[in-house]
């Protein structure tokens, strides 16, 4: 009687290592890079930068990178490149390799198309996955059927469906659109703006890491227009809650990638060769994080909130964070706390981090309640507008003192919230642009500012201290 071969034959695992060899390592991939909602084209900019860094010279230039309904598509990338962007990317909150993208125009295309997709090459056997079906434009399948049919698939194929109690499933996203058939593994696994650094969760809406980078990013690269060589060591973040914007802007200034926090990533979880790979990548990518930041490379953290519980949280958070950079990227490495559990419409948010005198950049992002967080009837467009108010004075306090650029933005969650806060800085000789995001379901606002680089002197006028306390409305009147 002929023995039937089994994943564990020692003839079974050579086939599939040569398989991995042949069309996963020594063929180019293509992947699709999901960015964080609103902020496509700074998550594009930010995955050429960096494939720029690859160890392959070639691959350096030889990838094609392009938007395509929201979303950055990568062509002809290394499987081992596609992985340490995953680990790299701090505004994608996916990254997925496409083992299969072809024509399916009705039921038997789609059966024939969805038994060639490699799943041995991308699961572990026996492996749970998490089917994630997406059907646009399509007249032959709703998105319950399709993962009905997918189901079916990977079933007969020996794996199984995800079900509430598995830890780590391997998620596999299915999706027809026009009648065209893509499935990809992720190789991230659970999101990539679950970092791995949060203690915990004190705000009722938190802002995703993803979208925070969006923000930080897009800021930034305002402020670069208008100043180069802009490079901010301070950041002042107002209504902090939990933190998310502080941490996320300290990990752009030092240019951390988010494999250096405790997560795991689907990739790296590949048997044989290819995990090995991933996973020297990893050490790679921290490597280079070392060697891009200087001896004592430092970032100054000034965050403000009535809710002294949440400071705690972004306390707890901030010691996470800053324990990993020094294990995993260099001793010296120096993340500056400091809180205070404040009425940001009372107190001077530069104030809470004055520590003496000195030059430089700094940074304000202020993400002001709203909706549920703010716990009150008050008018929203009333907040916003003393926001904006303390914002430009913060401004002229820093710019008084300081030699140095202050750029910032401010969240609005609708446009009235936007007119309100923007019209603080129609008087202004500050430069300023609007874009749009979504969070939570609301189509939200970035309002960008920045001003010019201007020469000052310390200790700041006596007359700047009175105004900030006279102009300023309490967040608690407010709310009364």
């Amino acid at each position: 009687m002929t023995k039937t071969p089994t994943a564990r034959d020692p003839a079974v695992v050579d086939r599939l290592s040569r398989r991995l060899r042949v069309q996963v390592a020594g063929k180019p991939q293509r992947g699709i890079a999901v960015p964080a909602p609103g902020f496509a084209a700074e998550a594009l900019q930010e995955l050429g930068r960096i494939q720029l860094r690859s160890d392959d010279v070639e691959q350096r230039t030889r990838v094609a990178l392009a938007l395509e309904r929201g979303r950055v598509h990568l062509e002809g990338i290394r499987f081992s490149d596609l992985c340490r962007l995953t680990m790299a990317t701090r505004l994608a909150c996916d990254v997925l390799w496409v083992l299969l993208s072809a024509r399916a125009r009705g039921y038997s295309a789609f059966q024939r198309q969805l038994a060639e997709v490699p799943l041995d090459l991308a699961f572990p056997e026996g492996a749970a996955i998490r089917i994630k079906p997406i059907s646009t434009a399509s007249v032959a399948f709703h998105e319950r059927r399709l993962g009905e049919l997918v189901e079916l698939e990977i079933r007969r194929r020996g794996y199984r469906p995800a079900e509430s109690g598995d830890e780590e499933p391997f998620p596999l996203s299915v999706e027809i659109f026009e009648n065209r058939l893509t499935v990809a593994a992720s190789l991230a696994g659970e999101p990539l703006y679950r970092r791995g650094y949060r203690a915990e969760l004190r705000a009722t809406a938190p802002l995703r890491e993803d979208i925070a980078a969006g923000v930080v990013e897009r800021t930034m690269s305002f402020a670069r227009v208008r100043r180069p060589d802009y490079f901010p060591r301070t950041v002042i973040n107002p209504f902090a809650g939990s933190g998310t914007l502080a941490l996320e802007a300290a990990a752009a200034v030092l240019d951390i990638p988010p494999c250096v926090f405790a997560r795991r990533f689907a990739c790296e979880q590949l048997s044989g060769a290819q995990g090995k790979g991933v996973r020297f990548a990893r050490r790679r990518l921290l490597e280079d994080a070392a060697e891009r930041l200087a001896p004592a490379a430092s970032v100054h953290l000034i965050a403000l909130d009535i809710d002294g519980d949440a400071l705690s949280a972004f306390e707890n958070s901030a010691r996470l964070f800053s324990r990993a950079l020094r294990d995993r990227i260099a001793p010296g490495v120096e993340v500056k706390v400091v809180t205070r559990a404040a009425d940001c419409l009372r107190e001077s948010w530069v104030a809470a981090g004055d520590s003496g005198g000195g030059d430089g950049d700094a940074l304000i992002l202020a993400n002001p309640p709203y909706g549920r967080r703010l716990h009150c009837g008050s008018d929203l467009a009333e907040l916003f507008q003393r926001v904006g108010r303390a914002a430009m004075l913060e401004v002229e306090r820093w710019r008084g003192y300081r030699d140095g650029t202050i750029a910032g933005a401010i969240l609005c969650p609708n446009e009235s919230s936007w007119r309100a806060a923007r019209g603080a800085f129609d008087a202004s000789d500050m430069a300023i642009t609007t874009s749009h995001f979504t969070h939570g379901g609301l189509d939200m606002r970035l309002l960008c500012f920045a001003s010019a680089r201007r020469q000052g002197h310390w200790p700041p006028p006596q007359v700047q201290e009175d105004t900030v306390g006279t102009e300023r409305d309490s967040l608690g009147r407010l709310c009364s």
